[in-house]
């Protein structure tokens, strides 16, 4: 959770000062994902009703996943300006995450003991690395 709900505040607080029109666009469709990935794991610890929209945690929320670390990354990005920096910064972060989160998902699936946590992880881990595939790109054009 940690990683995810440091990668979903990074998009939030960058998208506005984010200056690549293609940045842009991953940062929307990290923070759906991302929103995605926290209301299904959530709904892992609830016996809710299923329902067929997200529910988007908020910052506060998110917040309290993050260690000091991260919260000083939120804080750098809400703060940031907008610029090519700007822009490398965010990508650096999100490039960060998502090796860790691969990791995350490398280990998990090594000694899965869950059959629905097995199948997120084989999802996620596809979208990890579609993801730093982009990011390798979008640093490139940045």
């Amino acid at each position: 959770m940690a990683y995810g709900s440091l990668s979903l505040l990074l998009s939030r607080a960058a998208k506005p000062n984010l200056t690549h029109p293609l940045l842009k666009q991953f940062a929307d469709f990290e923070i759906a994902e991302q929103e995605t990935v926290a209301d299904v794991l959530k709904a892992f610890e609830t016996t809710a009703t299923p329902k067929g929209t997200v529910q988007a945690p908020t910052d506060a929320e998110l917040m309290q996943n993050l260690d000091e670390a991260g919260k000083a990354s939120v804080k750098k990005m809400r703060a940031g300006n907008s610029g090519a920096q700007y822009d490398r910064d965010y990508i650096r972060y999100e490039i960060e995450g998502h090796r860790k989160l691969l990791d995350i998902q490398d280990v998990y699936l090594k000694s899965p003991d869950n059959l629905d946590e097995t199948n997120i992880a084989k999802l996620a881990r596809g979208m990890i690395k579609e993801h730093l595939t982009l990011l390798a790109a979008l640093d490139k054009a940045a």
